[in-house]
């Protein structure tokens, strides 16, 4: 059974309604996503997507990242995803949402149009981690690596081709570990 979501008018704002995850791409519905980054002693965790993944495949974004499921949180699918993409228990005093925003895109996959018309949680937690404890589930990820802050900062600047295509998830975390700094 498809995944159903709940759908959100252009401010954000719930309307009561769930659609399946597909019809919410093809009919360019908008929606809710997370995204989570482990900041650990200054570098930034992020996974390389499965190659087998219809968007960016093999490139490198968020630590864990997931649509929010109809009726849930943002909160609680924040500790979902980074439970089923990388083996994590996050604790709670470890997460934190630090920003919200607007992100249209649309994309093809094999001639299909596919719309992803997000309102992005931007989550970050400073939970000390280390890779050997992470259990990667393969379906989502390929591998993990830590990149230092200003190694990710160069990469986006350059527009490295490495990385998924979400220059604006990727300027929001930059803004967000600067205001942590300082």
């Amino acid at each position: 059974m498809e995944e159903y979501i709940d759908i959100l008018d252009e401010n954000g704002i719930p309307i009561n309604k769930s659609k399946e995850r597909s019809a919410v791409h093809r009919d360019g519905d908008w929606h809710k996503v997370i995204q989570l980054f482990i900041i650990n002693d200054g570098k930034i965790l992020l996974q390389q997507r499965a190659l087998t993944k219809k968007s960016d495949p093999g490139k490198w974004c968020a630590s864990a990242s997931g649509h929010i499921s109809a009726g849930k949180t943002s909160y609680d699918a924040a500790i979902q995803e980074f439970s089923e993409e990388l083996g994590i228990n996050v604790e709670n005093e470890k997460i934190n949402l630090v920003d919200t925003f607007k992100s249209p895109t649309i994309r093809f996959n094999k001639g299909e149009k596919i719309y992803n018309n997000h309102f992005v949680d931007l989550y970050i937690s400073t939970q000390n981690i280390n890779l050997e404890n992470i259990k990667l589930q393969k379906e989502e990820v390929e591998q993990v690596k830590f990149y230092s802050v200003d190694e990710f900062e160069e990469m986006v600047k350059t527009k490295d081709e490495r990385l998924a295509n979400t220059p604006i998830l990727f300027e929001h975390l930059l803004k967000a570990i600067k205001d942590m700094e300082g």
